[in-house]
């Protein structure tokens, strides 16, 4: 009984964990997605990120960084290279942001 009680309790503190951090990406004044690098997508966006994509958040879960960038940032630098450097970065623990 104490098991089912325990795993109950858990669950319970996830769902709010979750809640809470739904609303903290959903509310956010700032454009937030999540990129799966395994999928080579993003997983979530919030509706700031919609409006400033100018894409459903269906069709934003469909694109990687590069496929909503230009082909060439305003230095001249690939957009493809440039997502691929911030990826590896994400994934050795730095904090990154795209623009």
């Amino acid at each position: 009984m104490q098991d089912i009680f325990d795993t109950w309790t858990a669950l319970d503190a996830l769902r709010g964990s979750e809640e809470r951090f739904r609303v903290l990406v959903d509310e956010a004044p700032e454009a937030i997605v999540l990129f799966a690098a395994e999928a080579g997508c993003f997983i979530e966006a919030n509706g700031m990120a919609q409006q400033m994509f100018g894409m459903s958040r269906g069709q934003l879960l469909r694109r990687s960084p590069a496929k909503i960038s230009p082909t060439r940032q305003p230095d001249g630098r690939s957009s493809k290279e440039l997502a691929k450097a911030y990826v590896e970065r994400a994934l050795r623990g730095e904090i990154v942001q795209f623009e």
